[in-house]
């Protein structure tokens, strides 16, 4: 919901009060769910499949009404676009503004998985050295294709997401903690101290401050909802099949706003298709076997297999 209200209002509260944290937060999550010594292979594979895959099937889907129109339209070579589409990262905007994210997670974990067997301090350093980088020159960082420079300092609120975890069963108070780590942040980015981060533009904010933030408020996020978000049966159930078809949210809304001609002061109307639109459609799509390819995803029958007693020794 983060991400479409940040496409749909271009304003100060959502640049503040949002990208202070909404792109950083799924980094994070990566990395509090980070499973330790997976071989690079099994990443590749995975990531392929949970993000490369629907990447890919969005990015034709989307491509051909869009290229297709916009040579009707102007009546030019389609090639440059074409090869504008290919290139990704931070030169996309609608109906693709979320899609470099996409392919700086998958570098991101990709990159940090090549390093593991290396000293952990290795990964630390080189993830720093990316944000330095982008503190000196963030066009530098962008210009790369498929956001790969922006995987590089991503790397880092990965890390931290992973130390978090380690450090996560030895707090007494979470709730508190979760609801102190965000009052502070709030503080510093309502006395302009944490300046908001554009993580599509290699633009991290305020040096330093900015990602000790955006940090502070994926853990104070994380702590509350793991105290607050109790629910079991249909409830539990529902939550889970919101999350898993979210990122076909994340991939499409844009393309909804592209549609609706949506204007950088949007309405409410523009956040409530571009966010219930893709959202209702994904769930459809989630009990048919287009899910594997357009949620990344297995379709139910699919999961049933992987969950069952005589395959689960093999997974």
């Amino acid at each position: 919901m983060a991400i479409v209200a940040g496409h749909v209002w271009d304003n100060q509260f959502t640049r503040e009060g949002i990208y202070t944290w909404h792109v950083p937060l799924f980094f994070f999550l990566t990395g509090y769910l980070w499973a330790a010594r997976r071989p690079l292979q099994t990443e590749v594979g995975k990531r392929t499949r949970t993000l490369l895959v629907p990447y890919m099937c969005w990015l034709v889907v989307i491509s051909v009404p869009y290229i297709g129109l916009s040579v009707f339209k102007d009546s030019k070579d389609p090639w440059p676009l074409v090869l504008e589409i290919l290139w990704g990262g931070s030169n996309l905007g609608r109906p693709y503004s979320a899609f470099w994210f996409v392919t700086a997670l998958f570098f991101a974990a990709l990159f940090l998985r090549s390093l593991q067997r290396l000293p952990a301090w290795a990964s630390w350093v080189i993830a720093l050295g990316g944000l330095a980088i982008c503190y000196a020159n963030s066009s530098v960082a962008s210009a790369f294709p498929l956001s790969v420079g922006i995987a590089v300092p991503a790397m880092l609120f990965v890390l931290l997401g992973s130390a978090f975890r380690a450090i996560r069963p030895r707090m007494r108070y979470p709730l508190s903690t979760g609801i102190a780590l965000l009052g502070l942040s709030t503080v510093l980015v309502l006395f302009g101290w944490s300046a908001p981060l554009d993580m599509k533009q290699a633009d991290f904010g305020t040096p330093i401050v900015s990602v000790v933030v955006a940090t502070a408020i994926s853990a104070g996020l994380l702590l509350v909802a793991e105290r607050t978000i109790t629910w079991t049966g249909h409830a539990a159930a529902w939550t889970i099949k919101l999350a898993a078809t979210g990122f076909m949210v994340v991939l499409t809304h844009a393309a909804v706003l592209w549609l609706l001609r949506t204007p950088p002061t949007g309405s409410w109307l523009d956040f409530g298709l571009a966010l219930t639109v893709p959202w209702l459609a994904a769930i459809l799509v989630s009990f048919t076997g287009l899910s594997a390819y357009l949620l990344g995803v297995a379709p139910p029958k699919a999961r049933h297999r992987l969950t069952s007693p005589r395959t689960s020794d093999a997974r």
